[in-house]
């Protein structure tokens, strides 16, 4: 999935900010590669349904924020269909970050996940061989710990 990562995320991200635009890669990302092309392989390897640690909620088939406001994530799932959704699991949506700290750390996890598990593939180099991280110059506040990771694991 790694060329199809790069022509409908990544590149997609470059022709867009090229032209003077402010894309958001993750939405494409949600859009083309983990509701789309992983989806449909989770499903044609027999499997149900693709559960993600996005912030968001699905109260009967309908996608609803978070219930912690400041984490929500919905925005960038909004682009989903009903077929999707209905084939999506969000358990973190129903817990405050305090909530999801708690369960981590009485589970012996750390920020971040487990040693080495990425959590986005744009932004993670370790994600998929050959894929960049993220674009030259863009360094967002909230994906300073990742750059930490990239050393630890490089």
């Amino acid at each position: 999935m790694a060329e199809r990562f790069d022509r409908d995320v990544v590149q997609d991200f470059v022709a867009e900010y090229a032209r003077g635009r402010t894309p958001n890669p993750c939405l494409r990302c949600n859009e083309k590669i983990k509701f789309a092309a992983v989806l449909d392989r989770a499903v044609a390897l027999g499997f149900d349904a693709v559960c993600t640690g996005h912030h968001a909620r699905l109260v009967g088939g309908t996608l609803r924020r978070s219930v912690d406001q400041a984490k929500d994530q919905s925005y960038v799932l909004a682009v989903l269909t009903r077929e999707q959704l209905g084939r999506a699991m969000f358990p973190l949506g129903a817990s405050t970050k305090d909530d999801v700290r708690a369960e981590a750390a009485a589970r012996g996890i750390g920020r971040g996940g487990q040693a080495g598990q990425p959590r986005c593939l744009l932004h993670h180099r370790t994600a998929i061989p050959g894929v960049p991280g993220p674009p030259p110059g863009q360094r967002a506040r909230q994906h300073r710990w990742r750059r930490r990771d990239r050393r630890r694991h490089a």
